[in-house]
């Protein structure tokens, strides 16, 4: 080549480029590394020069363009890279989005950000294709390979064998693996040949004719069996669709829904034993409960059931109406029994919180051990009414060992009453006070003794009925015995003392009427006894006089008769 003169303008002489036909000489001198070029061009001085039209932008081969700022075109044959930041390497290559990178053969990343990789197509956000007839599109960061197509967000196509868009993964986090298979729902799953899964959070494995294999060891059948039949194996790797076996024996199950069952349909378990007779057995384990719900803690299933305990209860208003007991036994609607060994049986609404207590008909409750109560209509026995007893709709036994029937009503210790009430309240109280007198002091005597505290259980109360208002008249009648026995002899009276109460107002009516009906020797020809109603309460007072020096038993057998009108 001739020289070329680089003139100077500034201080200095002009610098003199030539050549020797082999090295480059800088003012005479070889410049370069004097061995083989590592980077040289056969032009054929026709085909278009790359151009770098972008600020910063590098353009190498015949045709290459690189049109953005910071973009890279190296190849020949329509390289193109006209995004902002862009890279397309290979013939034919174009990456046209910002951040976009193109490699290879005929590549086309024109999703921003997106990469292409030989004879594929990118052209979603982010989306990744790679290798030949690969097509990432539509959904953001889609990965597709070979013969692939991804078109969902975040999903990802390989081996599909065809980037039609008739299989691969279109729905988004969608994933499909093999021949022709696609996923087309939200986080579904195909993987096998032809394997569809067209359903959200599905995971499909295989096409309708292929086998899956689980951990080399067993595998699936590829058609599905009939109604009721269950997966079973042969121990070597075979599982197979049979009619199901094992599981409750001995019996025969049927949907009932022929009338009367066409509405609620009754599902039945009958035993089918081969004997003629055949009885059936629920077994608890341990010191389980035997129930008709799963207890859950609300009003579907309820509370825990007791150790031992037997609740057929089908339905409650509160968690708590359950057999909650050691022992208990809760049957029917809304019935709790949470004392030990109680029962609490029928009608809706039944309590038992006494410990081996009873509560059987309609709303009856039972709070003191050891107590019965059928039928009582809300009412039954109080807090301490152990071994008492109410019967009949509205009876109410209120103290130890009492007993209630038919709308009676005591609240003393040991005794029994029967009544009735409509507008009309009637009633009969029956009982029994005792006492040993030393002296001739008087003394009461009550359900529990000499000189018990004056309370509903330890004397004869006047019951209020519902209410206290209204008019009250109420009759003690009886027998009382005196004994001596030091003495060998006895004193027997009849007895009869009247009240009345208006509104809430307590007074004795006239006096106490006494009938000497035996008296047997001389000693206690000085005993004595009075009634009297207690000042401000209902309770009714025996005070009887003894003998110095001598042990008197005293026994009184008494009924109060009572009327209310309201």
């Amino acid at each position: 080549m001739g020289s070329v003169n680089l003139d100077n303008t500034g201080s200095g002489s002009a610098i003199t480029l030539s050549s020797d036909g082999t090295s480059l000489l800088l003012d005479g001198t070889a410049v370069g590394g004097g061995g083989a070029d590592l980077l040289v061009e056969n032009y054929n001085g026709t085909s278009t020069l790359p151009t770098a039209t972008g600020n910063n932008a590098v353009g190498l081969g015949v045709g290459a363009t690189a049109a953005g700022n910071y973009s890279v075109a190296l190849g020949g044959q329509n390289t193109s890279t006209a995004g902002n930041n862009t890279t397309a390497i290979g013939s034919f290559a174009e990456a046209s989005t910002g951040n976009s990178t193109a490699l290879g053969y005929s590549s086309d990343a024109s999703g921003m950000g997106s990469v292409s990789i030989g004879d594929s197509f990118a052209s979603s956000t982010s989306a990744v294709a790679i290798g030949q007839l690969a097509f990432a599109t539509t959904g953001t960061r889609a990965t597709a390979m070979p013969a692939s197509r991804a078109s969902g967000t975040d999903s990802f196509a390989v081996a599909i064998g065809s980037n039609s868009s008739s299989y691969g993964a279109s729905g988004s986090n969608s994933i499909a693996m093999g021949y022709q298979s696609k996923a087309t729902e939200a986080n579904s799953i195909a993987i096998g040949d032809t394997a569809i899964s067209t359903t959200a959070n599905q995971i499909a494995l295989g096409g309708a004719t292929d086998t899956v294999k689980i951990s080399d060891t067993y595998t699936l059948p590829t058609a599905d069996g009939t109604n009721g039949q269950v997966m079973t194996t042969n121990g070597s790797g075979a599982v197979t669709f049979a009619d199901a076996a094992g599981g409750v024996t001995g019996f025969t199950s049927a949907d009932n829904t022929s009338s009367p069952n066409n509405t609620v349909n009754v599902v039945s378990f009958t035993a089918a034993s081969s004997s003629t007779n055949a009885g059936i057995a629920i077994v608890p384990k341990g010191t389980g409960s035997f129930s008709l719900a799963i207890p859950d803690g609300t009003t579907a299933g309820g509370d825990a059931r007791g150790s031992y305990a037997i609740d057929l209860s089908l339905g409650r208003t509160n968690a708590n109406r359950v057999a909650s007991g050691s022992k208990s036994v809760g049957i029917g609607y809304n019935t709790r029994a949470n004392g030990q060994g109680g029962v609490a049986i029928a009608g809706a609404g039944n309590i038992c919180q006494g410990s081996y207590g009873v509560a059987l008909g309609y709303d009856s409750n039972v709070y003191g051990s050891y107590s019965t109560v059928i039928n009582a209509g809300g009412s039954g026995t109080d807090g301490g009414s152990s071994y008492a007893l109410a019967l009949g709709n509205g009876s109410k036994a209120g103290a130890e060992g009492s007993g209630a029937v038919i709308r009676g009503y005591t609240e003393t210790k040991n005794t029994f009453a029967i009544g009735t009430k409509d507008k009309l309240f009637t009633q009969r109280v029956t009982g029994n006070l005792y006492g040993i007198t030393p002296n001739a002091t008087p003394t009461t005597i009550s359900t529990k003794g000499l000189n018990q505290t004056v309370s509903k259980a330890n004397f004869p109360t006047i019951a209020a009925g519902d209410s206290s208002s209204g008019m009250y008249a109420a009759t003690i009648k009886g027998i009382l015995h005196a004994i001596d026995d030091t003495n060998n002899e006895i004193r027997v009276w009849e007895f009869c003392r009247s009240f009345k109460m208006h509104d809430n107002v307590k007074s004795a009516v006239g006096n106490t009427v006494k009938n000497l009906l035996v008296s047997d020797g001389t000693t206690m020809a000085n005993t004595d006894f009075s009634i009297e109603l207690s000042s401000g309460t209902r309770t009714i007072i025996f005070t009887v006089t003894g003998v110095a020096s001598t042990n008197i038993r005293w026994n009184a057998h008494y009924t109060i008769y009572q009327t209310k009108y309201e």
